[in-house]
């Protein structure tokens, strides 16, 4: 997608209402979730946007059961050794 149309369906979704308030909520909440302290300590997200954008994203990080599970579903997962990617013609994971 081009620049516009990125920011005219976030706009639609409402992703920016959902990460301000992840923000709110997470720094208000932060220091009694542990996911938040753990994002908060890898550098470069600290206790701020970045990382209240990334669990807006997730939206319930309890979702998944192990770290592997997350790293899939954010298309970071490692299979047989290779990055998994997607192929014509196929649903992504």
């Amino acid at each position: 997608m081009d620049a516009q149309t990125e920011i005219d369906r976030l706009e639609l979704l409402g992703i920016d209402g959902q990460i301000d308030d992840t923000l709110k909520v997470m720094l208000a909440y932060g220091k009694s979730i542990p996911a938040w302290d753990w994002l908060t300590s890898i550098k470069g997200l600290g206790a701020g946007g970045l990382a209240s954008q990334l669990l807006a994203q997730i939206d319930d990080i309890g979702q998944f059961d192990t770290v592997s599970k997350l790293w899939r579903f954010a298309g970071w997962a490692v299979i047989d050794g290779e990055v998994d990617r997607c192929k014509r013609g196929e649903k992504s994971p």
